[in-house]
């Protein structure tokens, strides 16, 4: 299906673009454009990643929805009443500034060096999970890392694995700083 409208829309530019003097330029961008919708990201689209955009929970397995802090105004209206938001990234990041309603267990969906250079994943992350929230595997889950990329992975794992109410944060941290600065713990001034 999806090859049908991708040559479909391939070909209606072509059309258009004959008759509207369009160049190799043009046809550039449409190739772009299909390059674009055919990513191996997490969602596998920009379409199908905007369907995850706040849509509220049960998903099926390996769906997850995602929040856009643009769209709250404080922490507790994405959190609610029985969520728990859960920082899966490593303590020497956690180190440098954490959401300050993140839940303090550590649960750690990839470890990462400093240098980057040995980045391998958690092998207990989903069991880790489900004891964090006691087998509850409807509890209303938010993940959160840095930039946003490991949390999505790490939610559609745990989607994969029967959670069915499960979200990230699109951003990570560096959004949820910016957005929620006076919901932060910085731990910078310990060091200093």
């Amino acid at each position: 299906m999806f090859k049908i409208l991708s040559t479909i829309f391939v070909l209606s530019f072509l059309f258009v673009g004959c008759g509207s003097g369009a160049g190799r330029d043009d046809i550039a961008n449409v190739d772009a454009g299909l390059e674009m919708l055919n990513t191996n990201d997490t969602y596998g689209s920009v379409k199908e990643a905007e369907k995850y955009i706040s849509k509220p929970g049960p998903f099926k397995d390996g769906e997850f929805g995602r929040f856009d802090l643009d769209q709250y105004q404080s922490p507790k209206d994405i959190i609610g009443e029985d969520g728990i938001l859960i920082d899966v990234r490593n303590q020497y990041e956690r180190e440098n500034g954490q959401a300050m309603e993140a839940d303090p267990a550590i649960v750690v969906y990839e470890f990462r060096t400093p240098e980057r250079d040995n980045d391998h994943l958690n092998p207990d992350f989903v069991k880790e999970i489900t004891e964090l929230v006691k087998g509850d595997k409807n509890r209303k889950i938010i993940l959160i890392c840095h930039t946003g990329s490991r949390s999505q992975r790490a939610a559609k794992l745990l989607s994969e694995n029967g959670f069915t109410n499960v979200y990230d944060i699109e951003g990570g941290f560096s959004a949820w700083e910016d957005k929620f600065p006076d919901h932060v713990n910085s731990y910078r001034s310990n060091k200093q």
